[in-house]
């Protein structure tokens, strides 16, 4: 089977194989995917290294509705010498919001976040990183 593009793949078998340098291979079972997201969240802030309050942290994202279930979920990290460190996850934000306030104080420092949409099957479409400090 030829596919032409990732949204033919839904519904058609994928065996996924890893090769080492020797040539031993080995096979997965037949995978299935349920779902391609193509579409991501556009960040709108912060980003661009904004200066965010130390309290407390508003994030805002854009997405026009999809036409199937699902959630959002954040993820921050902060940056030490150029080492990107995972802070927190804030899981299960409904599709309908498109902003959330971290009540978290964050200490001094430079972070990145990113808004993930997550379907019902699990699958999942990451937003390109938006960059901010707290000062």
């Amino acid at each position: 089977m030829n596919l032409v593009s990732l949204q033919e793949l839904p519904g058609h078998p994928v065996h996924l194989v890893a090769e080492d340098k020797p040539g031993a291979q080995v096979k997965s079972d037949r995978l299935y995917a349920a779902r391609i997201i193509e579409k991501s969240a556009t960040l709108l802030s912060p980003v661009e290294l904004e200066t965010v309050s130390a309290d407390s942290s508003h994030f805002h994202w854009d997405l026009k509705p999809l036409s199937f279930e699902y959630n959002f979920s954040i993820d921050i990290f902060a940056i030490n010498a150029g080492i990107a460190t995972p802070v927190k996850t804030i899981e299960d934000i409904p599709a309908q919001n498109s902003d959330w306030l971290y009540n978290s104080g964050l200490p001094t420092g430079d972070y990145f976040w990113t808004i993930t949409i997550v379907d019902v099957f699990g699958n999942t479409s990451q937003s390109k990183e938006g960059v901010f400090q707290i000062q």
